[in-house]
């Protein structure tokens, strides 16, 4: 049982990486940051509180979950490696050095359907001071194109 509880222990620690200490947080570095969005239907005060339907509104009810949620996760920085986090989950944070960077990121879409997914190529000049923000437009379908728009923001 020892030796059981053990191989979990040193699997789980194995699977937990964090950023290379190029891309951690550290002074006189900037924060890239992938957002999640969403796509909430209107709903108004019946909708919320009595699950009724609006008489104007000729959809169906929909619970309090959003039509489409889109998630921006970094893949690299510069055309190195991957950056894992947490097993094989690409992480949505990165710091870097002041500089012109060239991020590959993955755009994700999800509907209540499936989910659509695309690769961009995002180049940022970054400066000190600033937090960047990554958002994209929602995959609505195989033709769509990830238009990722960087967010610029004084630091607090």
């Amino acid at each position: 049982m020892k030796k059981i509880f053990l191989f979990l222990v040193v699997a789980f620690g194995c699977s937990c990486n964090t950023l290379p200490p190029q891309y951690s947080a550290s002074p006189g570095r900037s924060l890239v940051k992938g957002v999640s969005t969403r796509d909430l239907k209107k709903q108004t005060f019946s909708h919320l509180m009595l699950g009724a339907l609006d008489p104007n509104d000729h959809t169906p009810v929909q619970t309090r979950m959003p039509t489409w949620v889109t998630h921006v996760h970094i893949l690299s920085v510069d055309g190195g490696d991957p950056l894992y986090v947490r097993g094989y989950n690409l992480g949505k944070k990165v710091w870097l050095e002041p500089g012109i960077h060239k991020l590959q990121v993955e755009c994700t879409t999800r509907y209540s359907w499936g989910t659509r997914m695309m690769f961009a190529d995002v180049q940022i000049d970054i400066q000190p001071g600033y937090t960047y923000l990554l958002t994209t437009n929602p995959l609505r379908n195989e033709s769509d194109v990830a238009k990722v728009e960087v967010i610029k923001e004084a630091t607090k």
